[in-house]
């Protein structure tokens, strides 16, 4: 999970699903569509609390913040 203003949501995606791709991979999966899911909206200081990845088609362990 990451927290991300909205101006900087593509930025953050950019950093993160190449690595989750890379991972998917390495683990044998042919990575799917991504996606984005927001937890939450901080008001108070304008940033969203957020999640993305790819669609698999199995289940593989996670590693890190993968």
């Amino acid at each position: 999970m990451f927290e991300s203003s909205p101006v900087k949501i593509s930025k953050k995606l950019g950093e993160f699903l190449p690595a989750v791709y890379v991972y998917a991979q390495q683990k044998g999966c042919q990575p799917g569509r991504p996606f984005a899911l927001y937890h939450g909206h901080n008001e108070e200081k304008g940033t969203f609390d957020m999640e993305t990845g790819i669609e698999i088609t199995e289940e593989v362990d996670s590693k890190n913040n993968i």
